[in-house]
């Protein structure tokens, strides 16, 4: 799973990639800079739970890449540049999700139209982005170029209007077959947006701040994850023990980077099933509604190949039994086809011969 971190100049962008990845190091602003990679876990209680129950000796959770772009507009001292250099905009593109940071802790932000204004910004450079690339392909086919499938053409007629009438491609629900053969464009107004409130706890958002950037974001069909990135920052130079103190003195319940975290895992429609395998307990992501003949790919070709059987025991029956063998007992453990759908939260043992 992999997430682009981006932002206007001056939104913090960078301190929010430190919070989620604990780590000191980040893109700078500006043509000059460079993207930074991350990795953090996907905080799960349930694999917690079943590590306990196995005991196994390895334990791979599902993990999060978190990549820092520069966001859209001028840096700083740079006015002449009005839009992404191209390097950063090809990063987005290979995203499963992008994160678009907002500046919630500068009073000055309200002069640039507020935290409702960053937010349609950033969606108008995406568009501005895809439009580049459908205005490429519509050249490319005016030249005599091919159709890569059938009814290209037609289909390229309907994403430019949609573009040209300033909404993102998303509104246009296409099919899962159309998204595929649309894959290779990488359009970015395809792509789920998580819009980061960056917030300082000595400047309260009003009201009507909130309501305003939620009302965009959910007209955008984004979603929000309000973030106080400084002192996030903060709590990680404290020891795990003093952190919910931390937090709690702040008048905050837990920190906002692993709501962020849920908030993009929601995004992305994913669920997580599980496989225990010799020594390792692992968690796997996939999008919701896929078969398990799909799952079992996703643990290796060979399995989707040579697929026989799945044996399935929901995480709930297996928390409530405490075990494989309890769960058999109580005939809780079910033999799949590979229609079967797979639930959030199945552990699977896949049977498969090649």
């Amino acid at each position: 799973m992999h997430v682009g971190l981006a932002g206007m100049p001056g939104s913090g962008k960078s301190t929010v990639f430190r919070a989620v990845t604990g780590l000191q190091a980040a893109a700078e602003s500006g043509p000059k800079g460079k993207p930074f990679p991350g990795v953090i876990d996907l905080p799960d209680p349930r694999l917690e739970k079943l590590r306990a129950a196995y005991k196994p000796k390895k334990v791979t959770p599902l993990k999060i890449h978190v990549l820092d772009i520069p966001g859209p507009g001028p840096a700083p001292g740079d006015e002449a540049r009005k839009s992404l250099p191209p390097r950063f905009v090809a990063d987005m593109r290979t995203m499963d999700v992008l994160c678009a940071v907002t500046n919630g802790f500068d009073e000055g932000a309200a002069s640039r139209g507020g935290l409702a204004g960053q937010i349609r910004t950033f969606r108008q450079e995406l568009i501005l982005q895809d439009l580049d690339v459908v205005e490429k392909k519509h050249q490319r086919l005016a030249k005599g170029e091919k159709e890569g499938f059938h009814g290209e053409k037609e289909l390229f007629v309907k994403i430019r209007e949609t573009l040209e009438a300033e909404e993102a491609l998303r509104a246009l629900h296409f099919p899962d077959d159309t998204l595929r053969l649309l894959g290779s464009y990488a359009f970015l107004t395809l792509k789920p947006v998580v819009h980061v409130l960056n917030l300082s706890e000595s400047r309260p958002l009003s009201p009507d701040e909130d309501r305003g950037a939620r009302e965009e974001a959910a007209r955008q069909g984004a979603a929000v994850a309000p973030l106080f990135g400084r002192l996030e920052l903060d709590l990680l130079e404290l020891p795990e023990a003093d952190r919910k103190d931390f937090l709690r003195d702040a008048g905050l319940e837990e920190s906002g980077v692993g709501a962020l975290v849920r908030t993009i895992y929601d995004a992305l429609g994913l669920i997580v099933f599980y496989t225990a395998v010799g020594e390792e307990l692992r968690a796997w992501g996939i999008p919701g509604g896929l078969p398990v003949l799909r799952a079992a790919g996703k643990i290796h070709t060979d399995m989707e190949k040579g697929f026989i059987k799945a044996d399935v025991i929901g995480f709930e029956d297996f928390d409530r039994l405490g075990s494989e063998a309890a769960c058999r007992r109580e005939a809780k453990q079910r033999q799949e086809g590979k229609g079967y759908i797979v639930k959030d939260g199945d552990i699977l043992s896949i049977k498969f011969n090649v």
